[in-house]
């Protein structure tokens, strides 16, 4: 019994030493996305699950965060989203899906 709570609490130590805070800010003092993809990420088929959920996450965190309406993307599906998205990395295979998704606020934001 020792030696299991040994290890749980090993366990436990190296789990808060090696996470990082999903609010980790830059040194500029803005946000960074923790866990953004790559175009070429967002491109290749075997992470299309993963996509789909980080697009709903931003989706829900920009709603909340932001101000100024309710929703932000127009009833816009998930999955068109990830559509726009995929769009916007074949144009540009250097960007990444957090920055096609901040250009989409963006553009529908504009176009009111």
């Amino acid at each position: 019994m020792k030696n299991i709570r040994q290890v749980v609490g090993l366990v436990t130590l190296a789990m808060l030493i090696s996470s990082t805070s999903a609010l980790s800010m830059d040194k500029n003092d803005r946000f960074r996305v923790v866990g953004d993809f790559s175009c070429s990420q967002v491109l290749d088929n075997s992470n299309t699950a993963k996509v789909l959920a980080y697009v709903q996450g931003f989706a829900t965190a920009t709603n909340i965060w932001l101000e100024a309406r309710k929703d932000h993307f127009k009833g816009m599906p998930a999955i068109e989203m990830v559509n726009w998205v995929i769009f916007k990395c074949r144009e540009n295979r250097l960007s990444t899906l957090g920055s096609s998704l901040t250009t989409l606020v963006s553009e529908l934001t504009s176009a009111k």
